[in-house]
C-alpha cells in the first residue's frame, strides 16, 4: 500500500506506545531490510495487550488496512514499506473495470483491497482465504472497506470439498500451509485445523459462468499447494487467464515454473521492478537469474496468445530496462 499512513490507533495508550516502539526498531532495522523485525515484534507482543490494532490508509482514503501490532507479517508496513511493488505496477498495468480478479490464498486482503481500486464490482474480486484466523481478519478488512470484495472460506487446490489440514501460527501466518510443516511437536504457536477445497476453475466460472475468453488475474500465493492448484485451473488457463505467482531462492527447482512449462506448456516471465518482464524458457535460466537470496521472486505466466498476458506485455514496452 503506497503512501499510506496510519490512521487510527485501536487500544487507547497502550496501543500507541506500542506503536511507538515498533516504529522506531523498523526505521533502525530498514537499511538491513527489516532483518530481526520478526523477532522484535515477537518480544513486544508479549508485553502489550493482543488486541492493539491499527489501522493504515492511502493518502486520499480510498483504501484501508487493519494491522494487528503482535502480527510480524505485516509490520514492515508501519514504516512505509511497500509490499511486492512490482505486482501493484502490474496490477495497475492489467486491472480494468471489467476485469475478474482471484486472489488465492489472500491472508487479510491486502491485494482484494488494493484490486478494489481498479474493479468496482465485489463480485468480480473473489478473496480465497482456508484458516480462521487470518478469514477473521479478511472479512475485518471487507468491512473497512464497504464490501468490495467477496470472501470464500476454502482452499484452493486441484479438486473439490476434499477436507485439507493445515498448519497455521497466528503471527507467522505468512507460512500457513497444508503442505509444508515448520513447526516440531509440541512448539507453541503452532496449530492444526482443516478446511474444505474449491478450485480456480470453479471460482471463475461461479463469476463468469459462459464459455470464451474472459479477463481474470489470478494471484497464486498457496504456501506449496501451487502445483495442485493449478491443477484446479486447466479451463481458466484456456480461457487466456492471467496467474502472478513466486518462487523461493531457497528453492532451487523452481517447482512451480517447472510445471508451467513443461507440464502447460505456458510462457512464463519473471518481474522486476524498473525492467521489462523477462521470458523465462527454462528453469535453469529462471536460477541463473534469482539474485536476491532468502526472498520471493513474483512471477506471470498464461498461454502465448493470451489478450491479458498481451495487454501486459504491451503496457510494459519501453518503460523500463531489459534482461
Amino acid at each position: 500500500m503506497q503512501d499510506h499512513r496510519v490512521s487510527v490507533a485501536e487500544g487507547g495508550l497502550l496501543c500507541r506506545i506500542e506503536l511507538a516502539a515498533l516504529s522506531a526498531v523498523a526505521r533502525v532495522l530498514r537499511p538491513a531490510a527489516y532483518q530481526g523485525l520478526y523477532t522484535a515484534v515477537g518480544l513486544l507482543a508479549k508485553a502489550f495487550p493482543q488486541t492493539n490494532t491499527v489501522i493504515l490508509s492511502d493518502g486520499n482514503g480510498q483504501r484501508k488496512f487493519k494491522i494487528h501490532l503482535n502480527d510480524v507479517f505485516y509490520s514492515r508496513l508501519l514504516d512505509g514499506f511497500v509490499y511486492e511493488e512490482e505486482i501493484e505496477v502490474l496490477l495497475d498495468r492489467v486491472l480494468s473495470p471489467d476485469a475478474i480478479f482471484i486472489d488465492c490464498g489472500a491472508n487479510q486482503g491486502y491485494w482484494s483491497v488494493y484490486a478494489a481500486l481498479k474493479i468496482k464490482r465485489p463480485d468480480h474480486i473473489v478473496a480465497i482465504e482456508p484458516t480462521c484466523l487470518s478469514f477473521v481478519r479478511l472479512c475485518e478488512n471487507l468491512k473497512l472497506n464497504h464490501g468490495s470484495f467477496t470472501p470464500v472460506q476454502k482452499a484452493v487446490y486441484s479438486c473439490s470439498d476434499v477436507d485439507l489440514e493445515f498448519e497455521t501460527h497466528p503471527q507467522r501466518h505468512g507460512g500457513n500451509s497444508c503442505v509444508h510443516r515448520r513447526g516440531k511437536p509440541g512448539q507453541p504457536g503452532f496449530q492444526r485445523e482443516s478446511a474444505k477445497s474449491t478450485t480456480i476453475d470453479e471460482i471463475v466460472a461461479s463469476v463468469a459462468p459462459t464459455q470464451g475468453e474472459v479477463h481474470v488475474v489470478v494471484k497464486l500465493d498457496v504456501e506449496g499447494a501451487e502445483v495442485e492448484a493449478l491443477k484446479g485451473a486447466r479451463r481458466t488457463i484456456e480461457r487466456g487467464g492471467l496467474f502472478i505467482f513466486e518462487e523461493h531462492s531457497k528453492e532451487r527447482t523452481c517447482p512451480h515454473t517447472d510445471f508451467l512449462l513443461n507440464q502447460m506448456a505456458l510462457s512464463v516471465y519473471l518481474l522486476r521492478l524498473g525492467l521489462e518482464p523477462t521470458r523465462i524458457e527454462t528453469v535453469d535460466q529462471l536460477t541463473r537469474l534469482k539474485l536476491r537470496p532468502f526472498c520471493a521472486h513474483n512471477l506471470m505466466a498464461a498461454r502465448g496468445d493470451s489478450p491479458v498476458l498481451k495487454r501486459a506485455l504491451q503496457s510494459y514496452q519501453g518503460s523500463g530496462r531489459r534482461i
